[in-house]
């Protein structure tokens, strides 16, 4: 997520310190009841690692992502699913389903001092999970 410096410094804007796992949800929604513009870039740039010790799959994310749900207006609540489809018809006509092929580069447990190049031939637009053995 990119956004202006004037929101932070000028409107104040800040993130709530007391959502630990889902402050920029939160912030988002607070964003959306302002009013603010928002748009998409309509590329990557950025990497998401799934190592199975991510705050998101917490207990402590799932109960901070059914106080934020409780925190939504009661016509979003009944509007869920239209909205979700919404938002996911609008992802699709903006292309965001369909991405052309890319290559990124990142540190790993292997190779710290120096980023490993990955290739990524067939984009998909959900993340592809790998179970970890356990420790």
């Amino acid at each position: 997520m990119f956004f202006r410096r004037r929101l932070v410094e000028k409107d104040e804007m800040l993130f709530n310190p007391d959502w630990r796992v889902s402050g920029d949800g939160e912030w988002m929604v607070r964003m959306l009841q302002r009013g603010t513009r928002m748009g998409t870039l309509g590329a990557f740039t950025s990497v998401f690692t799934v190592t199975g010790q991510n705050l998101g799959a917490s207990a402590s994310a799932t109960e901070e992502t059914r106080r934020l749900a409780q925190n939504a207006p009661p016509a979003v609540l009944r509007l869920r699913r239209l909205i979700i489809l919404h938002h996911r018809l609008r992802r699709w006509l903006g292309g965001m389903y369909s991405q052309t092929p890319f290559c990124y580069q990142i540190f790993t447990k292997e190779s710290p001092d120096k980023r490993k190049r990955f290739e990524v031939l067939n984009p998909r637009f959900r993340p592809r999970t790998t179970r970890l053995a356990p420790p």
